[in-house]
């Protein structure tokens, strides 16, 4: 989880607690003498947190304590804003048009990147003709395109639009009804 999070409709989650564990917040609260109430279904075994709760002695056993789990999920987060960052950098240089009906860019480009990357640049493409759908298509489809492409790939939809490969651009457009 991250201490921030951007919902759907605009609303930004914050969990500024969540660096604390549930001791250090009990020891807080305790010291305010304050009140609290625990939830029931924190225990329960039918979710998933609770599940993993259960595991954490195991896990500890590993060397994989909740401390070193955190630790690693924030380089995780932090590798992730680097990707997104880089990738956003290199979607900009390579569109050489765009308007509201076709968007095109270098395809030799694109055929450089890694997978991740043309993953999340068809991510981006197709966000920018659907972006009032909640979803756009399911990522095991953007990830067989991205799989798809090559030095002969020709065409294929997905999404409601339609990806042509011609003269090293690669053409995205709304596919019509």
């Amino acid at each position: 989880m991250r201490p921030t999070h951007l919902l759907e409709n605009g609303i930004t989650l914050l969990r500024p607690l969540l660096p604390l564990s549930h001791q250090e917040l009990l020891e807080y609260l305790t010291s305010c003498k304050m009140d609290w109430i625990e939830d029931p279904s924190n225990q329960n075994n039918r979710y998933a947190r609770a599940r993993i709760r259960n595991t954490i002695n195991i896990l500890e056993k590993e060397g994989l304590s909740p401390e070193r789990i955190a630790s690693l999920s924030n380089r995780i987060n932090h590798s992730l804003e680097l990707i997104q960052y880089l990738v956003e950098k290199e979607y900009k240089s390579m569109i050489l048009y765009k308007d509201t009906e076709r968007i095109e860019i270098n395809y030799s480009s694109f055929l450089l990147l890694p997978l991740e990357g043309k993953i999340r640049i068809l991510k981006m493409l197709l966000t920018e003709f659907q972006s009032h759908k909640k979803y756009i298509a399911r990522l095991e489809d953007i990830e067989r395109l991205a799989h798809q492409t090559g030095p002969h790939f020709k065409a294929a939809t997905l999404g409601g639009c339609l990806f042509r490969q011609k003269k090293g651009l690669l053409i995205i457009t709304k596919e019509h009804d």
